[in-house]
Parts: C-alpha cells; structure tokens; sequence
C-alpha cells in the first residue's frame, strides 16, 4: 500500500513497518500515509535513535536542530494488561476477605473478561480475556453496554423490591479462561516485537525463556481473546441472545 500511495520511493521505503504485525497498532485513518505527499509535511527518521535533545527553538535529532512550534508528546501509558487493582493501585477485597491478588496468583479467570466469582457485583473493562481495537474506546464502549444488560437484566429477574447479587460461577469463568487458553498461541506472533503495549514493553521477549510451564500458564491466561474484536462481540451479543445467563449465579435479597 505504501509504494501504492507515496510517491517518493525512498521515503516509502522509510514509512514500511520493519517488525511483525500488530506489534503496533495499525492506523485505522485513511489520511496517514498520504500526508507524506504534501510538501509541508516532512518525515524526521532517526533510524531508531530518537530525538537527541530539546532546545529553546526547537528538537535536535542527527546533529541538526528542527525548529518547531509546537511539540506533541506521545509517550504512551501504562500497559492495561493484568489484574485491575494493580491497574488502580488498590486492593479489592471479595467475599470472605478474599484479595482479588490472592486469587488470581494462580491465573486468571473471569467471565467474559468482565467479571471473577468471589467479587459479587463488580465489574470492569480491560483487555485480558477481553479484546482491543486500533480505536479502544469503541471496545470500552460496546463492554459497558454488555456489563448495562448483566446489570438490568439482573433487576428484572430479581423482580420489584429485590436486590440481585451476581457473580460468575465457577465453571462459566472456567469455561470462558480455556478458550483463551485454547487461543493463546495466536500471539505467539508477537514475538521479536520492538517493546509496546502487545509485549509489556519487552518484558515478554526478555522473560520467556525463564518462566516454568506453571508460570507460562499464568501469563497464557492474562491474554486476550484470539480471534480479534469483532469476533469477541459477536461471541458477546450470542450469549445475550440466548437468555439463559450461562455462566452467572444470581442470588436475590
């Protein structure tokens, strides 16, 4: 598509992706790439060494100095993989003083990525045993509808004047965590990715060969749903259809 698109070959050249797909996310706008044809845009490559230094006019990179007016920082965020009280910084306490910690040292299991029995009523968005898109805010969105129909669907079954309390059970979260197992080795793509969000910022390629198979279990479990976001709302939107709250134990008050 590059060569498609850009009509100087040797800054084509420079704009191809040189690591695996889905190392990075892919720009999901039709305007990226033939912005580089404008003859106001100019592309910087520093062949993997960065920007040297920042002065008062602007950023040095090669020995030369690129005045600038503005300066746009992307320096990313902490990965959202993981447990979601590390994410917060917080300890969840569930049923009978149980620490989410404590029960997801031996692996995580959820349901739907969304919910983990022991922790009646709480819900959350993340990406393991979940999905991602190049727009992840359309992902947290379709989510939050999902856990808004848990939630009224609840209310009507428990019926007026009853509270539910709701959690997965057992082997619907177990269920749910092998598929994702039965999937993980999709990722196994990832490997040789330059450090990012899809590795832990090289923390997986500098590790693997030291975990056990107890361990490599563990981070199998922390991973996402294989076959892509579109096919995870699907799986979403049939298990709402079906009406038989498979894998969810109610209980009213």
């Amino acid at each position: 598509m590059v060569d498609r698109i850009i009509k100087d070959p040797e800054l084509g050249q420079k704009l191809k992706a040189w690591f695996p797909v889905w190392c990075k996310r892919p720009v999901f706008s039709d305007d990226y790439i033939p912005t580089f044809n404008r003859p106001n845009v100019h592309l910087v490559h520093t062949d993997g060494k960065g920007v040297e230094r920042i002065t008062e006019q602007g950023l040095v990179a090669h020995g030369e100095e690129f005045p600038v007016d503005v300066i746009i920082c992307a320096t990313g965020f902490q990965t959202p993989y993981g447990l979601p009280a590390d994410r917060v910084l917080m300890k969840v306490t569930g049923q009978d003083g149980l620490l989410m910690s404590q029960k997801f040292s031996e692996g995580m299991t959820t349901l739907h990525g969304v919910a983990s029995r022991g922790f009646p009523n709480m819900f959350w968005a993340g990406l393991s045993q979940a999905s991602i898109s190049p727009a992840n805010t359309f992902v947290l969105d379709e989510v939050s509808k999902h856990v808004a129909y848990i939630i009224s669907e609840s209310y009507k079954r428990a019926g007026y004047g009853r509270k539910p309390a709701l959690q997965p059970t057992q082997e619907g979260e177990e269920d749910w965590s092998r598929r994702i197992l039965e999937m993980a080795t999709i990722f196994g793509v990832l490997h040789g990715c330059t450090p990012g969000l899809s590795n832990l910022e090289g923390e997986l390629d500098r590790m693997k060969d030291k975990w056990d198979d107890t361990t490599r279990m563990k981070m199998a479990k922390l991973g996402m749903w294989g076959r892509g976001v579109d096919d995870y709302l699907r799986v979403l939107e049939a298990w709402r259809k079906k009406e038989d709250f498979y894998g969810l134990e109610l209980i009213f008050g």
